[in-house]
């Protein structure tokens, strides 16, 4: 028997076999033999989901005998919705010889179609072999069997964005505010890995992207149960209201002032297996806002001093707290100071506080200022800075007003300026000319 043995598997290595007839085939018991499957390789367990690319698929056979069989070929038959990847073979093994208990594992790369639903479906291996039987007439003879065996492939995964929070930087956007950042926080709420994200941000007037592209970005994966967040940069536009501004004897006079406003920004997100789109709101809330309503100053000549009283005016949506007037001080107006003040004292009055100044409300604010000399008459702004705390966050808040003020000819001309050599020599011939007159004068008498 076992030079029979050993001459059908001589014959089987070398390609000539005899194919016994089906029915007396069949007389015999057929091979057994279980088959399953998961995704993943060795330990590593991966849950597949439609769309998903280049999976390791594990299928595990086991023979469960009876007779050993020869020259045994095992290939997967993929079908929807397994995709082979193009240039990747079939996961296939060639065994030599597979004896009752063996249990052996094929490995291949597959695509799951987009368009696959949850579930577990069947595929198939396609196992080729020879085995030896006994035929009538010739004896144990080596036969070729194939067996289709169909196992389950679970496509279970799914992955689903949620937005979970998000957030401003500044955390509260003040009206006159010229820029922000948007902060959303994205969570993949299913099982399955989700691959290629496109996250992008619309913003409607008067918020619009900080730049090209700043409104966009890519993910090339997101795992399941991890939170992400992605900023988005934003500039806003110039959005204000005009306000009556009431004037001293009931006149008034138009200005406007940053306005708040509500706005909605659309984030949608693309993934190869489903688009999702969250809108967030973006509020901007009331602030002050000063205008100079008067000045009142007598005539200002350069080189000289004086004082400059002005009356300002929140036009604002909200009460400023802690009010400070600055003036700042520049090359053409300086904060007065006489030579026998301490030069302390006149720095500190630079500063007044108004304290709190509700929206529609005026107040008068003065500063003694010194005026540059050598400079020629004209129109020159003084800079005043005005701050103050800002509910809800008391965040401090700055706004500089330029007041323009009107300087005038000096009454007095140094000599030193604009005055020529001739014209002095003139007047000290007149001088002289006068006191020898008065001198001749006082002889006669």
């Amino acid at each position: 028997m076992k030079a029979i043995q050993l001459l059908a598997l001589m014959l089987a290595l070398s390609g000539a076999f005899y194919y016994a007839p089906v029915a007396h085939a069949a007389s015999q018991q057929s091979p057994l033999f279980y088959v399953s499957s998961y995704w993943g390789y060795n330990t590593t367990v991966i849950t597949a989901y439609p769309g998903a690319t280049a999976l390791p698929l594990t299928i595990r056979a086991t023979y469960a005998g009876p007779v050993t069989l020869y020259n045994v070929t095992m290939v997967v038959k993929p079908r929807f919705p397994i995709v082979p990847i193009k240039g990747e073979p079939n996961a296939s093994l060639f065994l030599p010889e597979l004896t009752p208990g063996t249990s052996v594992g094929l490995v291949g790369l597959y695509n799951v179609s987009g368009s696959a639903s949850l579930g577990v479906y069947n595929e198939t291996l396609s196992i080729v072999y020879y085995a030896e039987v006994e035929v009538p007439q010739v004896g144990p003879t080596l036969v070729r069997g194939q067996e289709e065996v169909n196992f389950s492939v679970p496509i279970t995964g799914y992955s689903g964005i949620k937005l979970v929070s998000y957030r401003t930087t500044p955390a509260v956007i003040y009206a006159g505010d010229t820029a922000g950042v948007l902060t959303v926080y994205l969570v993949n709420n299913g099982n399955a890995v989700a691959s290629d994200l496109t996250v992008t941000a619309t913003f409607s007037s008067p918020l619009s992207q900080l730049y090209p592209g700043s409104n966009s970005i890519y993910l090339a994966y997101l795992p399941p149960g991890r939170i992400i967040n992605i900023s988005f940069p934003f500039s806003i536009e110039n959005y204000s209201t005009s306000k009556l501004v009431r004037l001293p004897g009931g006149t008034y006079i138009e200005s406007s002032a940053p306005a708040s406003f509500n706005s909605t920004v659309k984030i949608a997100v693309s993934t190869s297996s489903g688009n999702y789109t969250f809108f967030v709101p973006v509020s901007v809330v009331p602030a002050a806002h000063f205008v100079v309503v008067q000045s009142y100053y007598p005539k200002l000549t350069a080189g000289g001093s004086s004082y400059v009283t002005l009356q300002l005016s929140n036009i604002g949506g909200a009460e400023s707290r802690f009010t400070t007037l600055t003036l700042l001080m520049g090359p053409v107006f300086t904060q007065y100071a006489s030579s026998s003040e301490n030069p302390l004292i006149a720095v500190e009055s630079i500063n007044q506080t108004v304290g709190d100044v509700e929206p529609g409300q005026s107040f008068n604010a003065t500063f003694v200022i010194s005026v540059a000399s050598n400079i020629p008459p004209g129109t020159y702004y003084m800079p005043v800075l005005i701050s103050w705390r800002q509910e809800p966050t008391m965040a401090p808040m700055y706004q500089i007003v330029k007041v323009p003020l009107v300087v005038s000819s000096s009454s007095l001309i140094p000599f030193s300026d604009g005055i020529s050599t001739t014209w002095l020599y003139i007047i000290a011939i007149i001088v002289i000319a006068v006191l020898v007159a008065l001198v001749f004068a006082r002889r006669k008498k």
